[in-house]
């Protein structure tokens, strides 16, 4: 690979003169024949230290020559192998790590400035080269531990109600009652713990998770991380207060916001919510989203001397760089933003645009056994992520959701069948984040397991055993939960993802089933508005009057059509055709059981 195949700082730089090497056999046999250490970098297109570190360390001529000379230098992108980022990060980007010719890690560190990475340099240089034998002690006591460390037994242990509780006081401990959000500087947004918050507020009427939720999105549209001249959100503030970002926009960072702002929304009926929605997307289908090809671009760079002009001065300058490559895990958690966003503007647009997006992905992105590839810059590459896998199959059961279209469903399973076969921890709970078949190289070998991904993949099981009746489905959601049951214990509020899963698997589902051809307007009108009920767990099924096998298989007439039936825990209500009487159905069905609990 030739260094112009690695992306560098869009600033002037030298760093493309460092002879960097791809991840690989390649680069580690090199190392291992010429006895030299690795260096491997790992940056971000969007990253303002990585670009500084391209700029001045990275431009040093003795460097340079130190790395050419000593060092076999990898260059590793985070976005498109987060598989290598997930074990080599030092702790942020970018990530300076020393690695042995076996890829074990000898040394670490964050942004190193130039005369500084000469030090460190000569020294890993001189250690490696001195210390041959320590080094081979020192890995194998790390690959002791780790092997000691690894699970031996099937020990499970199903989360209950006290994962939900302790992750929403863990959100309470960190909330910051004067700006909003979790923490203090630099402060990040964390979309999933103000979605458990809407969640158990729904469920309680605890007004205080509301006002944590109102506040924090009040604040956060007010200040300086939120775009005023082009809309979005930038990544994250350096101040508590909001008011200083880092200017760096992520694809990932904004699905999850839209989906916090059209869920207050639809709890609060506040207005600024949906025009803030508004906005992103605005920004979104301008800026990051490919019109000929329909998919999102990954990012767009920080640049401060931009993002600091009014809107007038803006217009002059050259825009930050974009990033042009589709990145399958964040395309398909838009498109189920996008998704949501339709069926809560009551808007066919943006369920267009994301049934383009997912087509997209399902005709280009997939591998050779039918699972997801990780990325696409006019070819799709790196197989084998479970990140892809449950974020395009939850889009996909999203999308059956607004649409009442099987395809979804079937494309849905056929995704599913790939995690049960590739991913399955066969003497524990959960999913490991590699596929079985997977590169082996240096730190890959050992197969890790995400509390995000594993709360993806319940979710996915646990929807499709609802839809399809399966219990062999129900059991593997609850192998993904029981992996990780111990959650707050150890993640505190970055279980909110997890927590939320938890909740809205374990709450028995209010059932519509819409009786109607799925193309009419009024159909989708009933199934939209059965979308925006307040029930936390739903199971949302079109039945066409024309397909006499469906419809006996759940025993209702073809007529009246379109017509939804609530049912809740073996009981249906009568036909209800309008939007006026589906809530007050719904709120009849479940009521008795509420008060019984």
């Amino acid at each position: 690979m030739s260094s112009s195949d690695f992306r560098f700082s869009p600033r002037p730089n030298k760093a493309h003169t460092i002879e960097w090497r791809e991840w690989g056999d390649t680069a580690f046999e090199q190392a291992k024949a010429d006895g030299k250490p690795v260096l491997l970098s790992i940056s971000a297109v969007w990253c303002h230290w990585c670009h500084v570190m391209d700029e001045t360390s990275y431009s040093d001529d003795e460097v340079i020559d130190r790395i050419n000379q000593h060092f076999v230098p990898i260059r590793v992108d985070n976005d498109r192998r987060p598989d290598i980022n997930a074990r080599y990060n030092q702790g942020g980007w970018p990530t300076t790590a020393f690695l042995t010719a076996e890829g074990e890690i000898l040394a670490g560190a964050t942004y190193l400035p130039a005369e500084r990475m000469r030090g460190v340099l000569d020294q890993v240089r001189d250690y490696y080269s001195t210390s041959a034998s320590e080094i081979a002690q020192k890995v194998a006591e790390i690959r002791a531990r780790r092997e000691a460390a690894a699970p031996r037994s099937s020990e499970s242990t199903q989360p209950d109600e006290t994962l939900v509780t302790a992750t929403i006081e863990s959100i309470r401990s960190a909330y910051d009652p004067t700006y909003g959000g979790l923490g203090n500087e630099p402060k990040f947004p964390h979309p999933e713990a103000f979605n458990l918050l809407l969640d158990q507020y729904v469920r309680t009427g605890d007004l205080s998770l509301l006002h944590m939720v109102t506040n924090t999105l009040d604040q956060m549209r007010s200040r300086g991380i939120w775009d005023k001249v082009e809309g979005a959100f930038f990544r994250y503030s350096t101040t508590k207060d909001w008011e200083i970002p880092h200017f760096e926009k992520m694809l990932e960072g904004e699905a999850g916001l839209l989906r916090n702002y059209l869920y207050a929304y639809r709890v609060t009926g506040e207005a600024s919510y949906l025009d803030t929605a508004r906005g992103m997307m605005a920004y979104l289908n301008r800026t990051l989203f490919d019109q000929e090809r329909s998919f999102f671009y990954g990012s767009q760079d920080a640049d401060e001397h931009y993002f600091a002009q009014p809107k007038e001065e803006r217009a002059k300058l050259q825009a930050p760089f974009v990033d042009p490559t589709l990145y399958v895990n964040w395309n398909a958690q838009m498109v189920s933003s996008y998704l949501e966003a339709a069926w809560t503007m009551d808007d066919p647009a943006p369920l267009e645009q994301a049934l383009k997006v997912l087509e997209f992905l399902w005709e280009t992105c997939r591998d050779r056994d039918g699972g997801m590839l990780h990325y696409y810059d006019g070819e799709a590459k790196v197989s084998g992520l479970l990140t892809d896998q449950v974020a395009v199959a939850l889009a996909l059961l999203d999308a059956h959701d607004a649409t009442g279209d099987r395809s979804h469903l079937e494309r849905a399973l056929t995704l599913a069948q790939a995690i049960l076969q590739g991913y399955p921890d066969a003497d524990a709970s959960g999913f490991f984040d590699l596929k079985n078949e997977h590169d082996t190289l240096g730190n890959l070998q050992f197969r890790t397991k995400n509390i995000d991904e594993n709360a993806a993949a319940a979710e996915v099981f646990k929807r499709l055993e609802r839809l399809l009746g399966e219990q062999a489905f129900g059991e593997l959601s609850a192998s993904a939960m029981a992996s990780f049951a111990d959650g707050p214990q150890h993640y505190g509020y970055f279980a909110s993802g997890f927590a939320r899963t938890y909740l809205r698997t374990s709450l028995e589902p209010l059932e519509a089933h819409i009786v109607g051809d799925p193309a009419l307007l009024a159909t989708r009108a009933l199934l939209w508005g059965t979308l925006r009920l307040k029930q936390l767990a739903k199971v949302v099924m079109v039945l066409d009057p024309s397909d006499e096998d469906e419809l006996g298989e759940f025993g209702y007439p073809p007529t009246p059509a379109p017509a939804v039936y609530v049912c809740y825990s073996g009981t249906c209500s009568a036909p209800v055709q309008t939007l006026e009487h589906l809530a007050a159905a719904a709120e009849s069905s479940t009521a008795p059981f509420r008060a019984l609990s």
